[in-house]
């Protein structure tokens, strides 16, 4: 949209967010008015519409990525992953305004004893990847430590902000800005022996950079940067990843934690295996994975 002699970033901000904004707040309000399985199947026919009709660029990159991830892969299997992928896309988008009403007894805890009763008394990190739907590790995480914090994704319009970090705080989380103050904030939490949840998938300055596929990772990235973390602050590393099984019921999929006396001896060995696993998991689940959209190899 361009008007004569008004700035583009004040029409953006002004009229197409606020447009799109108010869009979104009807969608979002509107859609918590009806059950959870009817909300997750709305979700998931939007996401097909969007990844066929509205983003045929995206689809394309999803394919070309396929056939990086996968040599070989034939045609009709890009098609369904592909597919699949936008209809969990949909639903996590849309399952956000009803993550507080989808029962606990929908998700299955796997390989729980990994955790339980392992994180003591002092700081945790949990890491965690954008599978399945990501968000509802929040209440399964807060079972094990008293108060959450976690570093949000910034988006660019900030009605779709506040929606989905309203959403977030429902579910019990404690916000922290992706600044400066932010980090300042990361650091007092687990010098206060509290407990931290970051993304393994980093996506940031328009690049994913994990799981690496064969590429060389970056200087910085999230993986690493939470290996420091927990080296300073003698802090576990917790594993862990969501993944959909069938409409809103969901397993969460807990990793053997990696302690502070483990870590001392084999820094580098833990992000190396960290990145490794992460890369496992992802192909395991690709069609669950929010970043294969994003992703450019």
């Amino acid at each position: 949209m361009r008007l004569a002699g008004i700035p583009e970033p004040w029409v953006n901000y002004w009229l197409r967010d606020s447009f799109w904004g108010g869009i979104d707040y009807l969608s979002h309000y509107g859609l918590r008015c009806l059950p959870a399985a009817a909300v997750s199947k709305i979700g998931e026919r939007l996401g097909l519409l969007a990844g066929g009709h509205r983003f045929p660029e995206l689809d394309g990159r999803v394919k070309r990525n396929l056939e990086v991830i996968f040599p070989g892969i034939d045609a009709a299997e890009k098609d369904r992953l592909s597919r699949n992928m936008w209809g969990n896309i949909g639903r996590a988008l849309a399952e956000l305004s009803v993550h507080d009403r989808i029962p606990a007894g929908n998700r299955k805890n796997i390989d729980e004893e990994f955790v339980s009763g392992k994180l003591g008394e002092g700081p945790v990190i949990f890491l965690f990847v954008h599978l399945g739907n990501w968000e509802l590790l929040i209440a399964d995480l807060l079972r094990h430590v008293p108060r959450l914090h976690g570093v949000y994704e910034r988006l660019p319009n900030r009605y779709q902000m506040r929606i989905a970090n309203n959403a977030r705080r429902r579910l019990g989380i404690d916000l922290l800005s992706p600044d400066y103050s932010g980090t300042r904030a990361m650091y007092s939490v687990l010098r206060g022996k509290g407990a931290l949840m970051m993304a393994m998938d980093e996506f940031k300055n328009d690049t994913v950079y994990a799981p690496l596929f064969g590429r060389a990772p970056q200087k910085t990235n999230n993986i690493n940067y939470a290996v420091t973390l927990a080296k300073k602050f003698d802090a576990i590393i917790a594993p862990v990843y969501n993944i959909r099984e069938e409409g809103i019921r969901f397993s969460i999929h807990w990793q053997p934690v990696i302690t502070p006396e483990y870590l001392k001896d084999n820094t580098a060995a833990v992000a190396t295996d960290l990145h490794a696993r992460m890369e496992q998991w992802v192909k395991q689940h690709i069609d669950q994975w929010y970043m294969l959209h994003r992703l450019q190899l």
